[in-house]
């Protein structure tokens, strides 16, 4: 199971990466007038953002709803390996 979930969570990363970079670019190409590539950037743009909204409640759900938690331990020996 960890491996679909892991596969999971590259996929929202990937599309909440994408969705980040296009929404900077489609609010600077509004703000600069260029109404044409803005136009035409929006709709995929809001596609995309809305597919990793969701893929990010499924993470949320999966980490501390669906599954039971691990097992945890301090960030120091973590780190460390103590």
């Amino acid at each position: 199971m960890a491996l679909y979930y892991q596969i999971f969570l590259l996929v929202h990363i990937v599309f909440a990466t994408v969705a980040a970079v296009l929404g900077i670019i489609t609010l600077v190409t509004g703000y600069k007038n260029k109404l044409q590539r803005h136009r035409k950037l929006g709709p995929i743009t809001s596609v995309i953002w809305f597919f990793s909204a969701t893929t990010g409640i499924m993470v949320y759900l999966f980490l501390y709803v669906i599954f039971p938690p691990g097992e945890t331990t301090n960030l120091f020996r973590a780190i460390i390996g103590g």
